[in-house]
């Protein structure tokens, strides 16, 4: 019960985690954070294989990442995030989502699958 208890909260932090951060950005029109959040996920799983020293893995979700983060960036600097403060708020999620992933994997992995089914282009 306490496995299913924690899955639930941390599967509530992933889908309340877009509207806490999206205070930072102006309301005016529909805002998404996926290109931030799967961003996130791609560097965590980019510092993972380099740790692991799997660098053609690396260099898959290295590439991933930096798609993503240009997508991220520029929506946010269209919000009026300056880069300092676009590049903070990606590191925020980055942190976060580290954070989730230490305590249990297998939500941080489902959401790496709902990442590589949206931006399957990648």
């Amino acid at each position: 019960m306490e496995k299913h208890l924690r899955a639930l909260i941390i599967a509530a932090t992933l889908v309340a985690f877009p509207f806490g951060g999206a205070r930072a950005v102006p309301m005016e029109s529909i805002y998404n954070d996926y290109p931030i959040q799967c961003g996130a996920t791609y560097f965590l799983f980019w510092k993972g294989f380099e740790e692991k020293k799997n660098p053609a893995m690396a260099e898959v979700y290295r590439k991933k990442f930096e798609s993503l983060a240009a997508r991220a960036a520029q929506v946010l600097e269209a919000r009026g995030l300056n880069k300092k403060d676009a590049n903070a708020y990606m590191q925020k999620h980055i942190d976060t989502l580290a954070k989730i992933a230490s305590d249990d994997v297998k939500p941080f992995a489902d959401f790496k699958m709902l990442c590589d089914q949206k931006f399957s282009k990648l």
